[in-house]
């Protein structure tokens, strides 16, 4: 089966065999249709300024294969942890953030196309042939399964006619057409085959959509392709003897075509059979070639061979004989691969496919561009470019210009032009909006731009760069060239005659790290996209950046604060980011390690904001020089020991340690994790808010107050929720009361941890938020666990608990009213509703009586003692709800009075308070005036213990207790009230303020003179007395000195007397005196006249 298909001329060229069978439609059709629609998993991210000028990051949860983008948004693929993601992501720059929309994908992604600037399609082909679409109107993404084999290339986009395209390239050169429709995305081609341009033998070996320029804005539209394709080949198989039948060995068999490509050689090399084959592409209706077989030995050989389609897929066998003779030596090279590049126009129906006239390019192509300006800057009207490996290993980079007609210019005999560059195994094409300028980027490292010349009438290489290492993603577009090589260094150039330059490299770098590149773009309004595997970067204003910010400088940051510690103060290097604004707007941010920080900024005036874990401060920097100094304020070094509390619940009544694990944040910019050590920070003076949270639960508040270096107490208040526990049993109407049950509450984090003891059924407990564990404990009932989690303090959180019941034994003890255990006691129990007696027993000497086997439920208990003497007998409600039940029964009471007795005074001199305890239960509590010295009451039998307390602070009373037995009958107990021991020190002085020793001091009480105290003074005059709260009269007695009283009234702790001498003691005084000064006048005298004595001795024996 052959078709022809029409040519824009009008005439028909037929295009060979279609490998087009029924069945093989049918399937093909099968697999072309959509398999399923998804909706996305939708989430926003902020977007974090990097250390690059205006260029802002987030990070991708999966690491990206393949990228693109469109105006304001922008699409990665690759494979995360359990699987493979698309996800298309819409930067709100303004605010900060990146709103997600992610997919998931049935196999690897290889490819990504988007449909230009307009941003409402994306595809992603994938290595099992499937094919995810998302439309940004829907919201979601259509999965077709486009073909059996991986998917290579793609194009989406909308046509003119406003309807989408989709067009898809698979592994094995197969290319399938799409088209929206209402019920989705319908296939395109003859007879209903997906497989649109497979009609010969040969194979599509890339695509690109038309780009169509309006207004600075670029379309894609799939229903024009330029598609470079591979043509069908003939096979000639030549066997190569000499004239004596023997095989040559190691002859090179040449096939050159006719011109235009004399230069082109297909080579092959005979082996020791003399056997070698060629595959010769058949380049149109008829292609020529001259055949050349040369040896060293033998003389060359020539053949003419014509080809034409009706031989392709056919081998043809030639039997060459070779003489001896002068030979040649011809250098053998891999063959040439021949490839087509033709536009097809697939808006008609599809039997009305327009294929445009081929040019025959000798590549094999790596990146295709086909672009239509509007208006086109020459006399043509697309612009087709292919980068592909040329004959000669180097990349060759064709440019074709196509009519209207979809035909190509006759710009040069070959119909293109093209420019040889350095091998490489990848390319980028990217160009001007005008199509004036071109650029090819290649994976070696080399950029060329070519700009078109309007007098020659194509374009000429214009500029040129080494990017050093080579790249791994590239974009161009309007003068401004990104690429990441590969050492993960991004390049921003300004591409523009005369003034081109890298504007990411300076005198100490060369390139900004970023990581490894997987893609790069640029929108219309001059923002640009670059993807790594596992960041996304935004660059804001791109073009601004390259027009009038160029170059972007190194500058290394120092960031430090000084230190006060307790002892010392020092300078600190700080570890944290610093956040750098231009005219109120953030441009950069950079991490800083160890006080040092770089960050790539032009030159200007910048305010910048340093923020670490203990600081946050703003100063201003101007980029003129290499480095800046960001010094800080002074920070003081506390060590914060954290608390909680809160006097709302019982629970946090007093002062708890916060567990560690714990965020404290700290003027909500700094955060620091709890230990089981103090918190050691540094800080500015002053006071700060504090909020201790786990994730985004906060969990207390308080704030924090820093005077000084050292230590700190930060007592916070908890967040308090209400925990309402509600029980009721299944079946049954009636609750069970407190006693039937226990429950038991433990906290589980994240504020509280531990068992917090057993609660009350219908008790609103206010609890700190966190996870609380609730379990019940009973006999009666089966045991039930809940975990309740108390997340915001204004929450009221009711847990609804039912129980089962079961059957138990019950266990009574009777106890009187001091819970002291009765035995002997017959109990008998009622039924309440009906009165049936249902049980009777006695209690042991223990008290205790056994039931077994009954049921929950309300009844009467009686209760008569073996002695009424001793205890009265009564009837008791009584609600079987636990397992041991305590039944009170109470004591007789015997008549008793109580005498006070003051023991100085005799009567009570100030108001008392008297508390009788029988066990640990007070009976009676009564206030005691002074009139009142006796009082009468009633107290059960047993040992009672008799508590006097004074009834204010001034009382002279101590408090005094004793305990007595209560007998039956007539009791009278005598109480002495004590009062309170005070010690008085007196110092005893002469009038010259000289202690006196040996001073008897006798204190005499005034409400009862026959209390008497005395004590004598020792060395220093003092002399210490512990004595009863009284009036004392104080009488002071010393020889040689007169007699002293005075009073003291408890007012002070130490008392000083002072004693006058007697008469005698006076004369005595100065008597002694006296005495003493005639002694010392007579051995002056005395001394005066021995001295003369010996001085005339002295003269006389002299002479």
């Amino acid at each position: 089966m052959s078709l022809s298909i029409k040519n824009t001329s009008g005439s028909w060229l037929p295009c060979g065999k279609l490998v087009l069978i029924p069945i093989l439609a049918v399937l093909i059709q099968m697999l072309g249709a959509i398999t399923s629609y998804s909706q996305a998993s939708v989430f926003s991210t902020p977007l974090e300024p990097s250390e690059i000028y205006r260029t802002f990051y987030a990070n991708l949860s999966f690491s990206a294969f393949v990228m693109t983008s469109s105006s304001g948004s922008v699409a990665v693929a690759g494979s995360g942890a359990s699987g493979y993601y698309f996800e298309v992501g819409y930067a709100d720059l303004a605010g900060g953030a990146i709103s997600r929309y992610r997919f998931s994908l049935p196999s690897s992604p290889r490819t990504m196309a988007s449909d230009g600037d307009a941003g409402l399609y994306y595809a992603v082909g994938m290595a099992g042939g499937e094919v995810a679409v998302y439309s940004s109107r829907l919201g979601g993404v259509s999965y077709i399964q486009a073909s059996r084999y991986s998917v290579e290339r793609l194009a989406i986009g909308v046509g003119g006619s406003g309807d989408p395209y989709l067009a898809v390239l698979d592994s094995m050169g197969t290319l399938y057409m799409y088209r929206a429709s209402r019920g989705g995305w319908a296939e395109l081609g003859p007879i209903r085959s997906t497989a649109i341009y497979n009609y010969t033998e040969g194979r599509v070996l890339d695509i690109s959509p038309l780009e169509v320029l309006v207004g600075g804005a670029r379309r894609a539209d799939p229903s024009f392709i330029l598609a470079v394709y591979s043509p069908p080949t003939a096979i000639l198989s030549f066997n190569v003897t000499n004239d004596t039948g023997q095989p040559v060995d190691g002859a090179v068999i040449s096939a050159y075509p006719v011109r235009p490509y004399s230069s082109i050689a297909i080579q092959g090399i005979t082996d020791q059979r003399g056997s070698a084959s060629l595959e010769l592409p058949i380049l149109d209706q008829a292609t020529h070639y001259v055949i050349n077989i040369t040896h060293p030995l033998y003389r060359t050989e020539s053949i003419a061979v014509n080809l034409s389609r009706r031989d392709s897929g056919q081998v043809i066998t030639y039997m060459v004989v070779m003489r001896k003779g002068d030979g040649e030596v011809v250098g053998y090279r891999p063959p040439a691969m021949l490839s087509i590049a033709s536009i097809l126009d697939i808006t008609g129906a599809p039997e009305e496919i327009r294929i445009g006239r081929g040019v025959i390019l000798p590549v094999k192509p790596l990146a295709v561009k086909l672009v239509r300006p509007e208006p086109a800057p020459g006399s043509w009207a697309y612009l087709g470019i292919v980068a592909g490996q040329g004959y000669d290993g180097y990349l060759w980079i064709s440019i074709i210009y196509f009519d209207r007609d979809l035909n190509p210019l006759r710009i040069s005999p070959e119909g293109y032009v093209y420019y040889s560059l350095p091998p490489a195994r990848q390319a980028w094409i990217g160009y001007d909006d005008s199509g004036s300028g071109v650029m090819a980027i290649l994976s070696s490292g080399k950029a060329v731009y070519l700009q078109y010349d309007q007098r020659r009438g194509y374009h000429i290489a214009f500029w040129s760069v080494e990017i050093p290492g080579g790249v791994s993603a590239a974009y161009y577009r309007n003068g401004v060239l990104i690429a990441v090589d590969s050492s993960s260094k991004v390049h921003i150039y300004r591409v523009n005659p005369g003034s081109s330059m890298d504007c990411t490299r300076g005198s100490e770098y060369l390139g900004i790290p970023i990581g490894a590149g997987v893609g790069a773009g640029i929108d219309p309004s001059g923002n640009a996209y670059i993807s790594t595997q596992n960041s996304l970067y935004i660059v804001s204003g791109v073009y601004s950046i390259t027009k009038d910010r160029c170059p972007i400088d190194t500058v290394r940051l120092w960031a430090g604060v000084s230190i006060r510690e307790p002892i010392s103060s020092y300078v600190l290097s700080l570890d944290g980011y610093i956040y750098i604004y231009e005219r109120g707007s953030l441009v950069a941010r950079s991490r800083v390690v160890n006080g040092s920080s770089v960050a790539y900024l032009p030159q200007g005036e910048y305010e910048a904001l340093v923020v670490s874990s203990t600081i946050e401060y703003r100063t201003r920097i101007s980029v003129s020089q290499s480095t800046a100094d960001l010094r800080g304020p002074t920070l003081y070094r506390v060590s914060i020991n954290p608390y909680y509390t809160n006097p709302e619940s019982p629970y946090t009544v007093g002062l708890n340690r916060v567990l560690p694990g714990l965020s404290l944040v700290i003027d909500n910019r700094t955060e620091v994790m709890t230990t089981d050590s103090p918190v050691d920070i540094l800080i500015e003076p002053g006071i700060h808010s504090v909020i201790l949270r786990r994730g985004d639960l906060v969990l207390a508040r308080g704030s924090l107050n820093i005077e000084r270096p050292g230590p700190v107490d930060l007592v916070l208040t908890a967040e308090l929720a209400s925990l309402n526990i509600s029980i009721s049993i299944l079946g049954q109407s009636i609750a069970p009361s407190p006693g039937s049950l226990r429950i038991r509450l433990s906290a589980e984090g994240p504020l509280m941890r531990g068992d917090l003891g057993y609660v009350r059924p219908g008790e609103v407990l206010r609890l700190p938020l966190g996870v609380y564990r609730v379990s019940t404990e009973s006999v009666f009932f089966y045991p039930a666990e809940h975990v309740v989690g108390l997340t915001s303090r204004s929450s009221d959180e009711v847990l609804n608990i039912v129980l089962r019941p079961k059957e138990i034994t019950v266990r009574i003890l009777v106890i009187d009213d001091l819970n002291t255990t009765v035995p002997g006691v017959v109990v008998s129990l009622y039924r309440k509703a009906s009165g049936e007696k249902i049980f009777t027993g006695a209690t042991q000497d223990d008290g205790v009586i056994t039931i077994p086997g009954i049921e929950f439920g309300d009844y009467i208990a009686s209760l008569e003692p073996s002695n009424r003497s001793l205890y009265i007998p009564g009837n008791l409600s009584l609600r079987i709800d636990r397992q041991d039940i305590m039944l009170r029964i109470n004591r007789t009471l015997q008549p008793v009075i109580i005498n006070l007795r003051d023991p100085i005074s005799g009567s009570l001199v100030s108001p008392i308070r008297i508390t009788i305890y029988m066990g640990d239960k007070p009976l009676y509590t009564q206030d005691i005036s002074t009139r009142n010295s006796s009082i009468s009451l009633f107290l059960p039998h047993g040992r009672a213990r008799i508590a006097i307390e004074p009834a204010s602070q001034q009382s002279p009373y101590s408090p005094t207790d004793m305990t007595r037995e209560i007998v039956v009958g007539s009791n009278t107990i005598e109480v002495i009230v004590q009062r309170r021991i005070a010690t008085v020190t007196i110092r005893a002085l002469n009038d010259l303020g000289s202690p006196i020793q040996g001073a008897r001091i006798t204190m005499r009480s005034a409400e009862n003179p026959t209390i008497e105290l005395t004590a004598v003074t020792d060395s220093y005059g003092k002399a210490e007395l512990r004595i009863p709260y009284t009036t004392y009269t104080v009488e002071t007695t010393a020889q040689g000195y007169n007699k002293l009283e005075t009073t003291y009234a408890m007012d002070r702790d130490t008392m000083e007397i002072r004693l006058q001498p007697t008469i005698i003691n006076l004369l005595m005084r100065y008597t002694t005196i006296y005495i003493l000064a005639g002694i010392a006048a007579s051995i002056i005298i005395a001394a005066r006249i021995l001295g003369r004595y010996i001085e005339r001795k002295m003269r006389e024996e002299a002479i």
